[in-house]
């Protein structure tokens, strides 16, 4: 059986600097309900890598997850302005509503591997945003500020990616002046 962890470690999730401290219980939870659906995917699909496998899983989680937040969106809305209203602006955001830390969670994950794939800035970059007026409509924020933290991960993956490829003639004589 493909194990959906050890191709998450593999594509080298360990990287992601966004999601170093506060999200283990999301991994745990994406591949425990996911591992299924993966090893069923890679089975079927033997054709694809498994990153491309891995790709497709978070395509649909991230899909997913923003759903659940738009579904919610009114009650979340509503919930926040409650906190904001009882214990201040400030003190409001130590409440996380966990449809949002989820997409958050995956999106960083889906634009990392899109970068470790060696992927389409602009694509990445056009769901960063999207997805950052989905959680700003929300919760208080800058959408730039959310945007470029989404990007990063994309840079993450895609520094990862760039590593990996072999470089032209070219690029190792311009190394060689730089030095």
């Amino acid at each position: 059986m493909t194990k959906l962890s050890k191709t998450l470690e593999q594509s080298g999730i360990d990287n992601i600097q966004a999601l170093a401290e506060d999200y283990d219980s999301e991994l745990e939870n994406f591949i425990e309900h996911n591992q299924a659906l993966f090893a069923h995917a890679c089975t079927n699909k033997p054709q694809n890598s498994q990153r491309q496998t891995l790709l497709g899983l978070l395509t649909k989680a991230h899909i997913d997850a923003s759903y659940g937040v738009e579904s919610n969106k009114d009650t979340s809305h509503a919930m926040q302005k409650v906190f904001e209203n009882t214990v201040g602006n400030e003190n409001s955001k130590k409440f996380q509503n966990s449809h949002i830390k989820y997409l958050v969670f995956i999106t960083h994950l889906w634009l990392f591997v899109q970068g470790r794939m060696g992927m389409d800035f602009s694509l990445a970059n056009d769901h960063a945003t999207a997805t950052s007026k989905l959680i700003l409509s929300i919760q208080s924020g800058d959408i730039e500020v959310q945007r470029t933290g989404f990007m990063a991960s994309f840079y993450d993956g895609f520094s990862l990616y760039s590593a990996s490829q072999p470089q032209s003639r070219w690029s190792k004589l311009l190394n060689m002046f730089k030095r």
